[in-house]
């Protein structure tokens, strides 16, 4: 990966996993959420980062990357994500199944790019955006 692309890593990792990717700040990965069409069990990974590069002698020898790195679906064969689906059948239908992906995911990212991954918290966000998704993940800092 190079130099403070990690949207730029992310976006092709989703890509290349056949899942829509959205990125920026919260009114930025709303905006691109509502022009989606979602397929049956199609994922959708978002994420919002800043750089921290430290300098020393005029290089650059390690890039922090604290920022928020979610995964979501909205259907499944049977299901949708739903303001009237209780919690346990949001978890039982997606959210624990996407714990165990945004995990390997952070793994296989991590070894593929030569990071490191620190100060990881996976949370449940429900109904996340105009498009009702229901998401796992949170905060991450990816350390180059």
């Amino acid at each position: 990966m190079d130099n403070f692309d990690l949207i730029g890593a992310l976006r092709t990792y989703a890509e290349d996993s056949g899942w829509v990717f959205l990125a920026g700040s919260n009114a930025f990965q709303n905006y691109e959420a509502t022009k989606n069409t979602y397929n049956t069990n199609q994922l959708v990974l978002g994420a919002n980062f800043s750089a921290n590069p430290t300098i020393i002698n005029g290089a650059v020898t390690e890039i922090r990357y604290p920022g928020l790195l979610f995964l979501g679906r909205k259907f499944e064969s049977s299901t949708f994500s739903k303001l009237d689906e209780t919690f346990i059948q949001k978890y039982d239908n997606r959210l624990k199944d996407l714990m165990g992906l945004i995990t390997n995911m952070i793994i296989n990212f991590s070894c593929y790019n030569e990071l490191n991954a620190e100060g990881v918290t996976i949370e449940m966000e429900l109904n996340r955006y105009d498009e009702n998704l229901d998401f796992v993940g949170g905060n991450i800092t990816f350390v180059q």
